[in-house]
């Protein structure tokens, strides 16, 4: 979902959203946003909490791998 590349000449990693990125961010706006109403017709009230809790946790740590994985291949192409 996102990109990081090296810029040489300002000596930054540069980072940009491509498309996928920008439609599961949306997704994910509108899920946080009518997660009480969407789920609600499925889950009892007090269950909602703890899936939207998981939800977001999953999404982080997916991020986080992401980035972590990202980085490290900006960082191997830049000693190379």
């Amino acid at each position: 979902m996102n990109r990081f590349d090296w810029d040489e000449e300002n000596s930054k990693v540069i980072t940009t959203m491509d498309w996928v990125g920008g439609i599961v961010l949306i997704l994910y706006i509108g899920f946080a946003i009518f997660r009480n109403w969407i789920l609600s017709h499925w889950v009892q009230e007090t269950y909602l909490a703890e899936i939207g809790l998981s939800v977001t946790a999953g999404t982080l740590l997916g991020r986080l791998f992401g980035t972590v994985k990202m980085a490290k291949d900006v960082f191997l192409s830049w000693i190379k």
